[in-house]
C-alpha cells in the first residue's frame, strides 16, 4: 500500500498482490490501465477465464519491472530473451509505440542490450534500431557485474543504503530513465516521503 500501487498479502510459502497499477507512483511510469485493459488477451486458468497483458505490454512491463530491481536476476533477462523469439514485426512495432508513450525508451534499450549481449540474439530490426540509437552499454557493464557476467566485482552500494533503504534501486532507475523530469520526480517523491519502503514485487 506504502508503494502506491498494490496490496500484498504474504503467507508462509505464497504472496498474492491486488495491484490497481502495474507501478507505484513514484516510478514515473505512466501506463494508462484502459489502455492495459483494453489491450488484454484472455486465456483459460482453471477453467475460468483470466485476463493477461497483451505480449506487446508484457515486453515493456518485464523490462521496466526489471530494472526496478537493477536487473539483479539472470531468469529476467532470460524472461526478455525468450519473449523476443516469439515477437512478430507488428510486435515490435507496438513496443516501440508504448515505450515511447509511457517514456520507456531507454529502459526497453537496456532489456535489448543485456539481451544482444548475454545471448546474441537477432533483434527484430524496429527493435534492434531502438537499441542502437539509446546506448546503454555502460549500464549494462554494471548489471553483468553485479550478476556475475564479468570479471570484475560491482563496486558496493552500501553506503547509499544511509540515505535510505531504497536509494540503491533508485540510482539504478534514474540512470535507466530517458527523461530528466522522469529522474527529477522520482527523487523528490522519496526524499518528501510519498514512497514508505522499496517494492519487493
Amino acid at each position: 500500500m506504502a508503494a502506491g500501487h498494490a496490496l500484498e498479502f504474504l503467507g508462509r510459502s505464497l504472496k498474492v498482490e491486488l495491484h490497481w497499477s502495474l507501478f507505484s507512483n513514484y516510478l514515473r511510469l505512466p501506463f494508462q490501465l484502459d489502455d492495459v485493459w483494453s489491450r488484454a488477451l484472455t486465456v483459460m486458468c482453471a477453467n475460468r477465464p483470466v485476463h493477461v497483458l497483451d505480449i506487446q505490454t508484457e515486453f515493456v512491463f518485464l523490462c521496466a519491472h526489471a530494472a526496478k530491481h537493477n536487473w539483479s536476476s539472470l531468469r529476467w533477462i532470460c524472461d526478455i530473451a525468450q519473449l523476443i523469439s516469439r515477437l512478430s514485426g507488428r510486435d515490435a512495432e507496438g513496443i516501440v509505440e508504448i515505450s515511447s508513450r509511457v517514456n520507456a525508451m531507454k529502459l526497453v534499450s537496456l532489456g535489448l542490450q543485456l539481451c544482444h549481449e548475454i545471448f546474441a540474439l537477432e533483434l527484430p530490426p524496429e527493435l534492434d534500431r531502438v537499441r542502437r540509437r539509446i546506448d546503454t552499454r555502460s549500464i549494462t557493464k554494471r548489471v553483468r557485474a553485479d550478476i556475475g557476467l564479468s570479471g570484475n566485482a560491482a563496486p558496493s552500494s552500501r553506503w547509499s543504503e544511509r540515505f535510505h533503504p531504497a536509494f540503491p534501486q533508485l540510482l539504478f532507475w534514474i540512470r535507466a530513465r530517458e527523461r530528466m523530469s522522469d529522474r527529477i520526480g522520482s527523487v523528490t517523491d522519496l526524499a518528501f516521503g510519498r514512497r514508505a519502503r522499496p517494492d519487493t514485487d
